[in-house]
């Protein structure tokens, strides 16, 4: 965005992996996942967590007694009401995001693999079907001896305005007042589709108007149409620009690949489209065992970036 809109300070420039359209309900983020876990997990591993949301929204829908039912079983902290409900669905279901989105890239941190995540949700399940959403959970509380799962502490860590390391205040505050990328369950590629009533696009705003006191209005939505308008959207008119996207990563869903305008040809807008790489893949340094569409994507932005930028001087001796 600021390569759009200050283009006299920046003559050239490189993202990572960035969607450039605004999108209040973007359930083209769990496509991604979805896909990417049976490609690297096996459908095994998708019908799996599939057969775990549609029993819990089974016992949802049974109201107070199976809410009761699925807060016994997972040992919540809290009744399993609506709004925690949907908090507990979008702890699970992030940790499979997380999974997707850092693949192979954080293999050897802290983060795991969709394939070492699969393992857990499968061995899991052995046990019970809802079982397999354990390894997606947060850990036991030490102090109270149950999983967190309250709105309520959601919101009041969005209403900390102390500092600290968490940006979550922060980018939430983004994604409430110009960007949306809300991901909500209602993706039919999503082993978590059958929650799709639960995690849905009212729950983000309700959160949105409960966090930062915006206007409660059943009429609030996120202004992503003025957004698209004041940055371009994919129709992005920076000049000299790299967009590297990879094909595991859930936000070239909303990314600038192909095909470019004439326009956006002539102002050398160049997108890089990885196959089997996931988020800022292209940012790591090179290095042996690269896959090839890696290193020829490297291969890509250098020589493109080399191509803007004036002949070094030559030194004289």
């Amino acid at each position: 965005t600021h390569t759009h809109t200050h283009t006299h300070t920046q003559p050239h420039t490189h993202t990572h992996t960035q969607p450039v359209l605004a999108k209040e309900d973007m359930p083209e983020y769990m496509d991604v996942v979805g896909r990417s876990v049976r490609r690297d997990g096996g459908d095994k591993c998708w019908e799996t967590v599939f057969n775990a949301t549609e029993t819990m929204a089974q016992m949802l829908a049974l109201g107070p007694p199976g809410e009761e039912e699925l807060m016994k079983h997972f040992q919540a902290c809290e009744p399993m009401t609506a709004l925690n409900a949907a908090t507990f669905v979008g702890d699970a279901m992030g940790s499979l995001q997380g999974a997707v989105q850092g693949n192979h890239i954080y293999a050897d941190g802290n983060m795991t693999t969709i394939s070492i995540m699969c393992g857990l949700i499968e061995s899991k399940a052995a046990n019970h079907s809802l079982d397999a959403l354990l390894p997606l959970l947060p850990e036991m509380n030490n102090r109270t001896k149950c999983r967190d799962n309250s709105y309520e502490k959601a919101l009041k860590q969005l209403q900390n305005t102390s500092w600290g390391e968490s940006m979550d205040r922060q980018w939430t505050w983004q994604t409430c007042n110009e960007f949306g990328f809300f991901q909500t369950a209602g993706s039919i590629e999503s082993p978590f589709h059958p929650l799709a009533s639960v995690l849905d696009l009212q729950y983000y705003r309700t959160l949105c108007q409960d966090a930062y006191s915006l206007p409660s209005t059943q009429n609030f939505s996120v202004p992503t149409s003025f957004t698209n308008s004041f940055y371009g959207g994919r129709s992005l008119g920076a000049s000299r620009v790299v967009l590297p996207d990879g094909s595991v990563d859930p936000w070239h869903s909303l990314a600038l690949t192909e095909p470019l305008t004439p326009l956006q040809t002539a102002l050398n807008i160049t997108p890089v489209f990885i196959d089997g790489t996931t988020h800022c893949g292209d940012m790591r340094y090179p290095q042996e065992g690269d896959l090839a569409s890696l290193q020829a994507a490297h291969a890509q932005i250098a020589a493109t970036v080399a191509s803007w930028l004036p002949p070094r001087p030559i030194r004289q001796s």
